[in-house]
């Protein structure tokens, strides 16, 4: 195999940990798995809940910590809110979006 291929192969494979690291690391313990969830119109985003009453956020190429703002799974801050409900979410306020009607 050339050597440029090996070279993309592994630019590739570093890649996919640096998202799973902006998900778990810093902010407190991952509570939950970080869950995929894909929205009307093929938007998807990822969200994990943290140990820390936190959520955070990975759209379109950034991430955002979330502090919970009531009760169940409301989370909001900076102008982006994220609410997960009855096997449903929505995130609003984020890149990349609208991110409506979300299911994982």
């Amino acid at each position: 195999m050339p050597r440029q291929y090996l070279l993309l192969l592994a630019a590739l494979a570093l890649g996919g940990c640096a998202i799973l690291d902006d998900l778990s690391g810093g902010g407190g313990e991952a509570l939950t798995d970080p869950m995929i969830w894909r929205c009307e119109g093929g938007a998807s985003f990822r969200a994990q809940i943290l140990g820390n009453e936190n959520a955070r956020i990975a759209a379109a190429g950034h991430t955002y910590t979330l502090p919970r703002t009531g009760p169940g799974a409301r989370f909001a801050g900076s102008g982006v809110t994220y609410v997960e409900r009855a096997g449903q979410a929505t995130l609003e306020g984020a890149q990349g979006g609208p991110y409506r009607n979300c299911r994982r």
